[in-house]
């Protein structure tokens, strides 16, 4: 096995690097010369990890990622810059340079501790009140830098417990599910491979990318930041996650009844508002920045990126709902939840008295060890958010700036109407042909739930059309674009749920959603979008966000095949159901009643 020559605990990462470039160096010559080849030749048919990335690869993943302090993705390598350095000036396979100190590998492992501590220099509050993290300008790498990262590549992707690569185990590939073995480490360099089932004759070994499993408790798990981190991919369900504002949890889909496990509860308000915040941020990088690069970064990057994106997005909507039902109306914990929040508290503070840590003095002599300066600052952002927001307007452009709109004249009651925003996209000039994709659909949903919060939001961000039957998108004659069946539909069956409707309460919030979005959304999202009032009489713009809103109608009822659309009252919380009124047969196109819901009334939003 490749080991190094001597061993001192808080630098045997760093060590396993000069190992790992020694034998490389011997090229032929080393013991290892067949190992290390194939373990060289094996790094082009497998995800890099991220430091490895294109300059702009990892620039959107540092955008993204906002759960490590301390260890962000694409910047904790500059924790071995010594250790790089002291590749060019030691012939040995130890880390003995000047100074030791400054060859000290950083931290792998996503402990507890370290999780939870305040947010450091480099955490930053944004002017919306997420979490940001500093990006880093990365330059193009020498060769010589180029293959110390590709050696760095190795020692950590091949990595046992920090401190060995072993031969034959490396050849047992990875899987996230279907992994039938496991390793145990016995004595200082035996290793243990260990069957888990039954594996049948001809079967092939294969382990978990994982390096903490089931004997973990849930603040030591690996965290799916650490994984995109350390393997450059995102693992399966259950996802592990810590935030730097005191929350842990896991989340795993499948768990109907409780997909959320917390291992730290937010207990303040504030916490959760962060969090909602942070969701909110990320559906707007990924509906601007994610999908505007999708041909500009490698493939694979690219690929690893929306995933991360969406586990976290995924994540963070169901921890934030579940978290808000731990308090009342009014924003105060529930009594079901103080003994519970009293326990934690107890037990922070016997764990930071063993530890003799009870806080510590700043400079400026402020005590850090409660929160309660980061909760003062928090509520700040917050309101300046809220007094703010109400007096954002979307016509903020060059036609706009000297108070002209395009169908009025003067400056006193300029205002902005759908009309103005439809001039400005181009909508005049545009053909209403564009056919949209799962994608884009899902680019409106994000626009949305982003603009009114995932409290308020009437859909969640999910990936499938609110359609019920196969179906296709064409054009109907003299219709423009329709939906049409692409098989017989027996009359009662259930054809499409109202599951994408989105809800605006008010005309800046609808203009906000118009703004985040390309000019041909726009333009054909003026004439799908309707106004109604709900079973509660309260007025809502309402917009079908799928395939829905492309079903057309016709002069003679007698032709309409489906039914059971809104009604001069609409239930936005809950989904309208649509059904055949008839049988319809294949190639048919699917067409209903307008009128019923459509109210058009943009005028009581100021539209």
């Amino acid at each position: 096995m490749v080991a190094p020559e001597t061993e001192e605990d808080d630098d045997m990462l760093c060590q396993l690097l000069h190992a790992v470039w020694k034998e490389i160096e011997l090229g032929e010559a080393s013991t290892y010369a067949p190992y290390i080849g194939y373990l060289q030749a094996s790094q082009s048919d497998r995800e890099m990890i991220p430091v490895l990335w294109s300059n702009i690869g990892r620039r959107l993943l540092n955008m993204v990622s906002i759960t490590l302090p301390r260890k962000h993705i694409t910047t904790w390598i500059d924790g071995f810059d010594n250790c790089f350095d002291a590749l060019k000036k030691s012939d040995n396979s130890s880390c003995d340079v000047p100074d030791t100190e400054n060859c000290k590998a950083p931290d792998l492992d996503d402990k507890d501790d370290d999780q939870h501590q305040d947010m450091d220099e480099e955490q930053e509050i944004a002017e919306d009140g997420s979490l940001i993290t500093h990006d880093v300008d990365a330059i193009e790498n020498s060769e010589e830098q180029k293959a110390h990262l590709k050696a760095f590549d190795i020692a950590i992707q091949h990595q046992i417990d920090r401190r060995f690569l072993v031969p034959l185990y490396d050849q047992i590939q990875h899987h996230h599910v279907e992994y039938n073995v496991n390793h145990t480490i016995q004595g200082d360099y035996s290793v243990k491979v260990v069957a888990l089932k039954d594996i049948a004759k001809g079967e092939q070994l294969q382990r978990q990318t994982l390096t903490c499993l089931s004997e973990c408790d849930g603040s030591k798990k690996d965290t799916v930041t650490s994984v995109m981190r350390n393997h450059g991919q995102v693992q399966n369900h259950p996802h592990f996650w810590n935030f730097p504002v005191g929350v842990s949890f896991a989340y795993d889909p499948s768990n109907k009844d409780e997909p959320i496990q917390w291992v730290k509860k937010p207990f303040e308000l504030w916490n959760v508002e962060i969090m909602e915040n942070e969701y909110s941020r990320q559906l707007r990088v990924r509906a601007g920045e994610i999908n505007q690069s999708r041909q500009s970064i490698p493939d694979a990057e690219w690929k690893q990126i929306d995933a991360y994106s969406h586990a976290l997005i995924s994540a963070l909507q169901v921890s934030v709902a579940d978290a808000y039902e731990m308090f009342d109306e009014d924003g105060n914990i529930k009594e079901a939840m103080l003994k519970e929040q009293e326990e934690e508290k107890e037990k922070e503070g016997n764990e930071g008295d063993d530890q003799g840590d009870e806080g510590e003095e700043t400079e400026e002599g402020e005590h850090t060890g409660d929160g309660e300066g980061e909760e003062e600052e928090f509520e700040e952002l917050f309101e300046e958010q809220m007094d703010g927001e109400s007096d954002e307007w979307y016509c903020d452009n060059s036609c706009f700036e000297n108070g002209v709109p395009t169908n009025a004249s003067g400056c006193d009651e300029a205002e902005c109407f759908l009309g103005d925003i439809a001039d400005l996209r181009g909508c005049p000039d545009y053909r209403y042909n564009a056919i949209l994709n799962e994608t884009e659909w899902v680019l409106m949903r994000s626009a949305y739930i982003a603009i009114v919060g995932p409290k308020k939001a009437t859909v969640n961000l999910t990936y499938w059309s609110g359609m019920k039957v196969p179906f296709r998108v064409g054009y109907s004659p003299g219709r423009g674009r329709g939906v049409f069946s692409v098989e017989d539909i027996p009359k009662g069956t259930l054809v499409w749920t109202s599951e994408h409707t989105a809800a605006f309460e008010t005309g800046i919030q609808y203009r906000q959603f118009l703004r985040a979005l390309p000019d041909f959304m726009v333009c054909d999202l003026l004439i799908w979008c309707y106004t109604a009032k709900d079973i509660s009489d309260v007025h809502y713009i309402g917009c079908d966000l799928d395939e829905g809103s492309l079903f057309n109608t016709y002069d003679d009822r007698a032709e309409y095949n489906i039914g059971g659309l809104k009604g001069t009252k609409v239930d936005f919380k809950a989904n309208e159901l649509v059904y055949a009124l008839r049988d319809i047969t294949a190639g048919e196109e699917l067409v209903t009643a307008y009128g019923s819901f459509d109210t058009d009334d943009f005028a009581a939003f100021d539209l």
